[in-house]
């Protein structure tokens, strides 16, 4: 015992005491709170996943339906001749034609001519233009426009 301390009252020590019971069933008033609200969220998550499991499974069934009829449409359809390869051939056939139809023109024309000629150039656009005068490059040829002094009519365009 403290030779210091004064010795607590009969009426502080039960207030002590109410406020320590107090303190302790509010303690356990929450602690019972959130044990609950645990329990709630992880019910909340378990039945999340088992949601989750069973849109998977669903949607991994639809796919797997999806893959079923498309083969079963391929089986009925096994002809050479079905609507939907025609579509097909069709839609690539418009894309590539704009570069296979004149590749395969210069081809048969360089094929039909024989080696006598010269190879024909795939793309005569990115040569340059011969000269009107034998021999000469269009460099050198006298009928090249000359730079005018008057901006008001120039040959180049």
């Amino acid at each position: 015992m403290g030779v210091f301390t004064r010795r607590k009252s009969r009426a502080t020590r039960r207030a002590e005491a109410r406020a320590i019971k107090a303190k302790a069933k509010l303690e356990a008033k929450l602690a019972a709170r959130n044990d609950a609200r645990r329990i709630k969220a992880d019910g909340r998550r378990q039945s999340a996943a088992i949601k989750a499991g069973l849109k998977a499974q669903r949607d991994s069934d639809k796919s797997a339906l999806k893959v079923a009829e498309t083969h079963l449409k391929a089986a009925k359809e096994g002809k050479l001749l079905s609507p939907s390869r025609i579509r097909r051939v069709l839609t690539v056939s418009r894309l590539l034609a704009p570069v296979v139809v004149p590749v395969v023109y210069r081809a048969a024309i360089a094929a039909s001519s024989g080696s006598s000629r010269a190879p024909v150039a795939l793309y005569p656009h990115a040569l340059p233009a011969p000269s009107r005068r034998c021999g000469r490059s269009p460099s050198r040829s006298p009928r090249t426009p000359r730079p005018s002094s008057s901006p008001a009519r120039s040959t180049t365009g």
